[in-house]
């Protein structure tokens, strides 16, 4: 049976830094929706074969798409109004946050994007619900079209506010039941064109392509998986290279049209390697035993878009860059391994699903020392807020 670990927001904006320093490895508890939001994910690897991610620009075939709906939920005290009707991503790089090795892919390339999203009608947005705490503010992001590119300028038009969090639905429960998703209204009508959505699951075999934000990073195509279970009512399963800032990220079939978004997978991005982090990866021949990443389908969040009906718009809460709402900052969430760790090495404390209550964390896979284990029992007594598995919110 697999297992599933939340990854989210780091602890709260007093103990980030310190409580990251000390464990050594990327330390997520549960999601404040502050910052770095990432996906609640199984047990599996994170590259699956070859690692299939390619820039937005290599791939035409998916440029009109991602240029017409994929949105990336940034925070905005990491976006600068460079005037002109331009904005600049401003951030930390993906050496940087995560000491990744200088010869790793895209290591010199900013890390901004806390989720991805998908534009699914003229100012809705679809996204993970694990994006949001509960409380579901939308005002914790900006929702930015067109982060893509090594050298990021935004169109100060395409970087838009919200009104509210129009439905949040997380729950993970018995029998295989996975249901993550939220859907926000936009604080005006997008410039792009919604995606084409198909109800229903696709077939075991069907070839897929997600388009995010891996680690936060400019817009990726990953059009190299394909899917490997359907058997549920709420999800699927598929060979997509995922990672952390991955959640909400849409995932289409070969005619372009949207099947689902990315919610679950691997709780460990990144190996030790030559004193630094290199990407985890599995090979071809092992998949079918590791299991592989897991995808909301629509048909919930459709449903429940469908059972509120018409509503009033609700008041305007953020505009532009102004959505920064508790922002802890940048933070680094990776320092490098210590010298001691074997090759391979890795290093991860695990979450239990939000039914449980609060967050309970299990020890390292491998301890680190007394330091480590004494910093991890600390920020288990600072999160004691008991989470919800359910929240609906119409907007009022």
């Amino acid at each position: 049976m697999l297992s599933f670990e939340y990854r989210c927001a780091i602890g709260r904006r007093r103990s980030r830094t310190s409580a990251v320093a000390a464990v050594g490895f990327v330390v997520f508890g549960c999601s404040s929706g502050e910052g770095e939001a990432d996906t609640i994910r199984e047990r599996a690897p994170v590259v699956y074969g070859d690692d299939d991610r390619r820039e937005i620009s290599d791939v035409p075939a998916w440029q009109r798409v991602f240029d017409d709906a994929v949105v990336a939920l940034i925070p905005g005290s990491r976006l600068v109004d460079e005037g002109g009707g331009r904005v600049a991503v401003s951030s930390m790089t993906l050496s940087e946050k995560y000491s990744v090795c200088d010869d790793e892919r895209f290591a010199r390339q900013v890390t901004a994007a806390s989720c991805g999203g998908i534009l699914i009608g003229s100012d809705l947005v679809l996204t993970a619900g694990h994006c949001f705490d509960e409380d579901a503010r939308c005002d914790r992001f900006s929702y930015v079209m067109g982060y893509a590119g090594e050298s990021v300028l935004l169109d100060a038009e395409r970087v838009y506010g919200c009104r509210d969090v129009v439905v949040r639905r997380v729950e993970v429960g018995a029998e295989g039941r996975h249901v993550d998703f939220a859907v926000v209204r936009l604080d005006r009508p997008a410039r792009g064109v919604p995606a084409r959505i198909e109800r229903g699951v696709p077939p075991v075999g069907e070839t897929v392509t997600m388009l995010g934000f891996p680690n936060g990073l400019p817009g990726k195509v990953d059009a190299g998986g394909s899917v490997t279970e359907n058997g549920a009512s709420d999800h699927f399963q598929a060979t997509v290279d995922a990672f952390g800032g991955n959640s909400g990220s849409p995932v289409f079939d070969g005619a372009g049209t949207l099947r689902g978004i990315l919610i679950a997978g691997a709780p460990y991005d990144y190996v030790a390697a030559d004193g630094c982090w290199r990407v985890r990866k599995v090979p071809a021949d092992e998949i079918e035993s590791q299991g592989t990443e897991r995808l909301a389908l629509l048909e919930p969040a459709l449903d429940a878009l469908s059972e509120l009906g018409a509503a009033a718009l609700p008041a305007v809460r953020c505009t532009g860059l102004d959505c920064t709402a508790d922002d802890p900052g940048e933070f680094q969430v990776l320092p490098p391994p210590n010298p001691g760790d074997a090759p391979g090495h890795v290093v991860a404390v695990e979450k239990t699903p939000p039914s449980a209550g609060g967050c309970a964390m299990s020890e390292p896979t491998r301890r680190s020392g007394s330091a480590a284990l004494v910093a991890l029992l600390a920020l288990v007594a600072r999160r004691r807020r008991t989470r919800k598995t359910y929240d609906v919110s119409a907007p009022t």
